[in-house]
């Protein structure tokens, strides 16, 4: 246990803190977490508009999944079949919304 005649090393000779650096670190970084998080909350509120409308409406999710298919496919200029495309498509549609119908 600390004695009362410990101060602070800081200038101001006050008490000792009772929380270590490592605390005091940890909760201003939690603090900046929690402040984008506020600042983004209408980003994250769409996000999680839109991978609900995805998971709730299938041929929603497949015009998604085709606007993402297509540019793979015109962009590898035939290298890759339609069912390879299909494929990642599938893959991101299941990593970016949770989405993870084969329709």
């Amino acid at each position: 246990m600390k004695s009362t005649s410990e101060v602070c090393a800081c200038p101001c000779g006050g008490p000792p803190s009772k929380f270590s650096k490592s605390e005091i670190s940890r909760f201003f970084f939690n603090l900046s977490v929690h402040w984008r998080n506020w600042w983004n909350r209408k980003t994250a509120r769409a996000y999680k508009n839109l991978t609900k409308a995805m998971r709730d409406d299938e041929l929603y999710a497949m015009s998604w999944k085709a606007n993402i298919q297509m540019p793979i496919y015109d962009m590898t200029r035939g290298k890759l079949t339609l069912r390879e495309t299909e494929a990642i498509a599938d893959r991101l549609m299941k990593h970016l919304f949770g989405v993870d119908k084969k329709p």
